[in-house]
């Protein structure tokens, strides 16, 4: 079995509970359900590679990728990843890819773009509420980065726009991840037209 089935098998339907509580002389004088996306995802990414830490390894901090494969994993079928960058969601898809000026930095060189683009696969987990402190995983997928963006909207590819830079390179909608006429080139020649745009 793909280490994709595992993972997705071990986490649709589970129930995740991320609150606080804050107390005093030992009496409970606050709590509630923490619903921040950043922190949601940041303990299911935690989840994630807790459950699979025999082929897992944590990424440096703060930076990417969030996990290295421990070998060479086959991770979806005809595929071996090195890396795995763990997203997550509730109802609409408005996580960061990644930066873009520094995405496109780091694919600068073939080995990198190499590795970035066929070496590291996009680990997307969608949340639903299911009570006032708890989460329920709804759906996971596994997607190459050239899947994730829109091509046919106002720039090249999807993005964050901030005082008329890009800023981030963002996800299209979750129906458009299995078009399969998106291809790395599109990507990669969707990044040069957005470097074209704005180097003026």
């Amino acid at each position: 079995m793909f280490l994709f089935n595992k993972i997705r098998n071990a986490l649709i339907g589970c129930e995740l509970t991320i609150s606080y509580s804050l107390s005093k002389d030992g009496v409970e004088i606050a709590s509630n359900r923490i619903d921040n996306s950043n922190s949601v995802g940041e303990i299911v990414e935690q989840v994630v590679g807790d459950l699979f830490e025999d082929m897992l390894r944590k990424g440096p901090p703060n930076q990417s990728p969030d996990y290295y494969t421990k070998n060479s994993l086959t991770f979806i079928e005809n595929q071996t990843v090195n890396e795995v960058e763990v997203k997550v969601f509730e109802n609409n898809p408005n996580f960061d890819i990644g930066n873009f000026d520094a995405y496109v930095r780091k694919i600068s060189t073939e080995s990198c773009l190499h590795k970035k683009i066929f070496k590291t696969i996009y680990l997307i987990i969608e949340y639903e509420s299911v009570t006032a402190r708890s989460f329920r995983i709804k759906d996971v997928w596994a997607k190459n980065v050239w899947e994730l963006p829109n091509y046919d909207g106002k720039y090249p590819l999807s993005l964050q726009v901030k005082q008329n830079r890009p800023y981030n390179i963002r996800p299209g909608t979750k129906k458009t991840w299995n078009d399969e006429n998106k291809t790395p080139g599109m990507f990669i020649d969707s990044l040069n037209e957005c470097k074209k745009i704005w180097s003026h």
